[in-house]
Formats: C-alpha cells, sequence, structure tokens
C-alpha cells in the first residue's frame, strides 16, 4: 500500500493550542464550551484522515479531494476561528504597533510614507497584486493535483499550513493591528487617509479590510507574505526560471501592496516570508519520499 504524505496533523496541533488559547480568553462559559465542542469534532475528522491516509492505496474522486485540500481550506477558514484566541494571551485593546511604529521611523516609516507618494493608478494596481493572496495557493494546488502530483501537493500543502498555523497562534502571542488602524491611533495619520484610494478593485479589498473578515490584530507575521514565498517557489520548481520571474512579481507585488496599502508593516513582511521559506525547509525534511 502507498502511503500518502499529507499534513493532516497540522490541524490537529492547531486545533489543541486554539483550545488553550480559547479557554483562557474573555469569552462566556457557553461560547468556550461551543468551541471545545467544534474542536473536538474537528479532531475526530483529522484523526480519522490520519488513519484513512495511512492505509488508502489509491485517491480517487471525493476521497481524494477530502484527504488532499482539508488541511489547507480547513486553515483557510480557521483565520476567522483565531479571533477567538486574540485575548487569550493579553487583555483586550492590547496591541504592539507602537514597538514596529518606532523601529520603521528609522527606515522612513514606508507604512505611512509610500501611499503618499503613490496615485489611484498605482493604488489599483497594488490592490491587483494584494488580491492575488486569494488566487495564487489554489493555483498551485490544482495545479499539482491535476498532475497527480500528491508529494509536492502534500509538500506545498505543509508549506502553506504550517505558515498558517504559526501566524494564527502568534496573533494571540503579539497581537499587531497594523499599520492602518495603529498609526491612526498614533496621530500619525489623518482618519482621512486610512483608506486607500483607488479604482474597482481598491474598492473591493476596503471592503474585505475594514468591513469584512479582517482581523484588528492579526498583521504580525504577514500569512499574505509566508504564502507568497511558498508559491514563489513552487513557480520556479514546477515552470523554472520563467516561472521564477513570474512568480517573483507576483509575490514582490503582493509585499508592495501589502505596505501601501497599509494592511502591514514592512517587519510584518519580513517574518511572513522567512517563515514561509521555513515552512518550505521543513516540509522538504518532514516529506521526504
Amino acid at each position: 500500500m502507498s502511503t500518502v504524505l499529507i499534513p493532516n496533523w497540522l490541524p490537529l496541533i492547531y486545533l489543541i493550542i486554539h483550545t488553550a488559547l480559547s479557554l483562557k480568553a474573555v469569552h462566556t462559559r457557553r461560547t468556550k464550551a461551543g468551541i471545545v465542542a467544534l474542536n473536538l469534532v474537528l479532531g475526530a475528522y483529522f484523526a480519522s484522515l490520519i488513519a484513512w491516509g495511512l492505509s488508502l492505496s489509491a485517491l480517487t474522486g471525493w476521497n481524494k479531494f477530502l484527504l488532499l485540500w482539508s488541511p489547507v481550506i480547513f486553515f483557510w477558514w480557521a483565520y476567522l476561528w483565531s479571533k477567538h484566541t486574540l485575548t487569550g494571551v493579553h487583555s483586550a485593546g492590547v496591541h504592539f504597533d507602537s514597538i514596529l511604529i518606532q523601529f520603521e521611523s528609522r527606515y522612513g516609516q514606508p507604512s505611512l510614507t509610500w501611499a503618499r507618494k503613490g496615485n489611484r493608478f498605482l493604488s489599483e494596481i497594488l490592490h491587483v497584486f494584494y488580491f492575488s493572496y486569494y488566487l495564487y495557493t489554489p493555483v498551485i494546488a490544482i495545479y499539482l493535483d491535476a498532475s497527480n502530483r500528491l508529494h509536492d501537493f502534500g509538500q506545498v500543502s505543509f508549506a502553506v499550513t504550517f505558515g498558517y498555523l504559526v501566524s494564527y497562534v502568534t496573533f494571540a502571542l503579539v497581537p499587531v493591528y497594523g499599520p492602518r488602524w495603529s498609526l491612526v491611533e498614533e496621530g500619525l495619520l489623518p482618519i482621512s487617509e486610512q483608506r486607500a484610494q483607488g479604482y474597482w478593485i481598491t474598492g473591493l479589498m476596503n471592503k474585505l479590510m475594514f468591513g469584512g473578515p479582517a482581523l484588528k490584530g492579526g498583521a504580525m507575521p504577514s500569512s499574505h507574505s509566508s504564502t507568497a514565498i511558498v508559491f514563489w517557489y513552487w513557480c520556479w520548481v514546477i515552470w523554472g526560471i520563467p516561472g521564477g520571474i513570474a512568480g517573483a512579481i507576483i509575490a514582490g507585488g503582493m509585499g508592495l501592496g501589502a505596505v501601501y496599502g497599509r494592511y502591514h508593516f514592512v517587519t510584518d513582511i519580513v517574518v511572513g516570508a522567512l517563515l514561509g521559506g521555513i515552512g518550505i525547509v521543513l516540509a522538504e525534511i518532514v516529506l521526504a519520499p
């Protein structure tokens, strides 16, 4: 029987940590009971996938989809669920943005100044790159799935979900609001400049980042950046130098857009990129054929 190397155990690790942090966080007993119950159900599900995947000799259809895609889909959803842990270590309202603002003031405060040097057209282009975050992981994963490169799929899945796991836990340990909030709070950015000015994509991102699922406290490290590094690396592995160049442009544009739009500090981007690199290396080690 063949062994399919898919990191279904990473969600189990996160569920244990998430449960512990949620029990410490400021919630009602009813909310905590609901979180624990749901995490137990999800834990049992991923435990069954582990047992199933280790003994399954042929992957087809819906069974293949569940085994391959469950970790990635879980962590996409778990971003929303990570809001329950933001008060698991620190009190509500505590954040560490001032440290990053002070540090980045040595380098011209890029999250404050870059957008002031741009215009609506540049804003729209950079927000297109920033929006690419929602596309580049599925594109790589769908390609590997369709090509039946299951081991490579597992390595991509590991690197991406490892980055999410570390990011979501770090949100609770070191909550960072991000420059669009903290620069206003520090009196460095007028409220009139809080939202980027562009066209359709910029407006869509404003809706998502100010009235959508974005967490106020989930900026460090940038999971956008960690997944971008995984995307760039696998573009290079799959399609060689042309793919690497295209992937670098997309990943680099996303990082520039994240700072320009004031969604992340440069420090968030750098730490997220390092996290993505660590995930790639660990995937090579842990899921070695």
